[in-house]
């Protein structure tokens, strides 16, 4: 067989191939990014995606089985739950997917094994919610994780804004917060916490998210980063890999805490780069000289 036979046999064999196994499918059409996965709400982290865009149906990301859900129709005496009415979908691929703030009575209860694109509810706003909108949450069942479900559906989505830094604040030896624009001097022996403050848009929603990635670097060496990928369970609480918990990473009005340095050198150089899952990034420096 010469080498284009090959190639044509080949590329028949892929295309079949890419027919028959599961596919990838966005939950709703109208799919606008309101809430990103990791965001702080105010005593947790967000565990999941919102889609805004309105009333409209919900659909199964790909194949499996429906292993529970709750519609308030159903059980009209049972107090909501967060999450509203929902749908708890299981996958072979050793995954669920959670469906959540589904309106009262859509609930497809039917229909028991899904396909990819199967009907599932409609969108709304029941249990803790301030609008119209889908929480889709990705969890890996063994062992126990919440994935970053946008990752599942990047290459349905498309995202070319930049994050933002908004502020870069310090407090120094236990004070209130005070930006810094560029420069600042302190004594030796100061301790000093740094935070910042940033954000990411994406183009067809103009809701403020949170960003993938935040990586702190001090003299050209990495302090601490924090990647957003998924979180491990232990004890009921979640904690962002390798270890750090949502009092680790949120302060008040949802700064990133960045650590600690007691100031000993000369000179300290701070490199600032926040990212998205699409590897859009910015990049900001901060510099502190210390009186000896």
């Amino acid at each position: 067989m010469d080498f284009k036979k090959a190639s044509i046999l080949l590329f028949l064999f892929l295309l079949c191939l890419s027919r028959v196994l599961p596919g990838i499918t966005l939950p709703v059409k109208d799919a606008k990014v309101t809430s990103t996965f990791g965001e702080s709400r105010n005593d947790h982290f967000h565990n999941g995606l919102d889609f805004g865009g309105g009333e409209q149906d919900v659909r199964a990301v790909k194949d499996g089985k429906v292993v529970f859900y709750s519609d308030k129709r159903d059980f009209p005496f049972q107090s909501y739950l967060g999450s509203g009415n929902f749908v708890l979908v299981e996958h072979k691929d050793n995954t669920r997917t959670y469906y959540m703030h589904l309106k009262e009575g859509s609930i497809n209860k039917t229909n028991y094994s899904l396909k990819e694109g199967s009907y599932l509810g409609r969108t709304s706003d029941t249990g803790h919610s301030y609008g119209i909108h889908l929480h889709f949450s990705l969890e890996k069942i063994q062992p126990l994780e919440i994935m970053n479900p946008l990752k599942l559906f990047k290459e349905e989505l498309t995202d070319t804004l930049k994050p933002r830094i908004e502020s870069v604040l310090v407090k120094v030896d236990g004070s209130d917060p005070m930006a810094v624009f560029d420069t600042i001097t302190l004594n030796s022996g100061n301790n000093l916490s740094l935070y910042v403050k940033a954000s990411d848009y994406f183009q067809n929603s103009m809701n403020k998210v949170a960003p993938y990635k935040i990586t702190y670097s001090v003299n050209s060496e990495k302090f601490r980063e924090y990647v957003f990928d998924k979180f491990i369970v232990k004890n009921n609480y979640y904690y962002l890999p390798p270890n750090f918990s949502f009092q680790d990473i949120y302060q008040k009005d949802g700064l990133y805490f960045l650590g600690d340095i007691v100031l000993r050198e000369r000179r300290y150089d701070i490199t600032l780069t926040v990212e998205d899952l699409y590897g859009n990034r910015t990049t900001t420096e901060r510099h502190i000289l210390v009186r000896k």
